[in-house]
């Protein structure tokens, strides 16, 4: 029933619109046609597997670092051994449906400062927050078409200082695309081809796996620049988890198709990124990582305030293969 007032909402929001219209064979397959595929799809995650089902909001911590579209095996490969790692099963492969399972309108985190990156969240329907601060905004890299990690983690530690007394959420971007790293600058026409803008590396999708399909790179090479942001990323993260007081749990909000197929039985047929509503392994296996701590922050609630009324620039989104 929720999914079918999500569905409604959204024809009722964008029927207007021309461009939507467009897309319409696309909307209807991934949402009426093949959506019982998904929901077994769904149902199937939850039943077998040993991905925890829980959700950001539900578990238990003072802070929480955000990695976007981060697969666990990819997080795996790269974290601090002697944090408690486990998968959990994330509740949807985008960061909507992240966002619409743990911080609906009808939520209020009064305790809670969420120090956040992605300006895709500012273009969703939240909850209330004690405060959220949207790095984006002053801390945009037009080098990379992104926020770089040091940056959000700078920002991160400037709101544990403001509110000591408050659970704090961090949202990086990477490793989401735009890809940032050496193999990343290695790739046709720099940095560049990741927003693939048109006339940027003779692309007009807003998407780099385009590239791949064009064969202007190998999917190799995507690969090595996906685990590679998630590698730069996790220095400022292992060194902002030393610097914050508190139990920290780091996570994804989803996870990302690099290549695979595992969409194909539930009627998705993109092999690369993170398709709404995908119940496939890579995308819904994400971590969930305890680095050790010693004392729990003391947390106090305080103003909720209605805090996400920020429209992004439609380049940023675009930037980050939103539009």
């Amino acid at each position: 029933m929720n999914r079918l007032r999500r569905t409604l909402g959204v024809l009722r929001d964008n029927w207007r619109d021309p461009s939507f219209w467009l897309e319409g064979p696309d909307f209807v397959w991934r949402h009426v046609l093949t959506a019982p595929l998904r929901r077994a799809g769904w149902a199937y995650q939850r039943r077998t597997g040993d991905a925890e089902a829980t959700t950001i909001g539900d578990a238990d911590w003072d802070n929480c670092i955000v990695l976007d579209a981060c697969r666990y095996d990819t997080f795996e490969s790269v974290a601090d051994p002697s944090w408690d790692l486990r998968p959990r099963l994330a509740a949807g492969s985008d960061t909507g449906q992240y966002l619409a399972a743990n911080y609906p309108p009808s939520v209020t985190e009064s305790d809670l400062v969420y120090v956040n990156s992605n300006p895709r969240v500012a273009n969703e329907p939240t909850g209330d927050f004690h405060e959220i601060r949207h790095v984006w905004q002053d801390e945009w890299n037009d080098e990379y078409d992104t926020v770089m990690p040091e940056d959000v983690c700078a920002a991160a530690r400037e709101a544990a200082t403001d509110h000591p007394d408050k659970r704090l959420l961090v949202h990086l971007v990477q490793p989401h695309i735009p890809y940032i790293g050496p193999t990343a600058d290695d790739l046709p026409s720099g940095a560049a081809i990741q927003s693939m803008r048109s006339g940027d590396a003779e692309m007009d999708d807003s998407k780099p796996y385009a590239a791949v399909k064009a064969g202007l790179v190998e999917p190799e090479t995507v690969r090595a620049a996906y685990r590679e942001s998630l590698e730069l990323a996790m220095e400022h993260v292992e060194a902002l988890v030393d610097d914050l007081e508190g139990k920290t749990v780091v996570t994804a909000d989803h996870g990302d198709l690099l290549g695979e197929r595992d969409g194909r039985w539930v009627g998705e047929f993109s092999q690369w990124g993170h398709p709404a509503n995908t119940p496939a392994t890579p995308l819904v296996r994400v971590p969930l990582a305890v680095p050790p701590f010693d004392e729990r922050k003391t947390v106090r609630d305080g103003t909720a305030t209605d805090t996400n009324q920020t429209d992004p620039n439609s380049e940023q989104l675009e930037a980050l293969g939103y539009r």
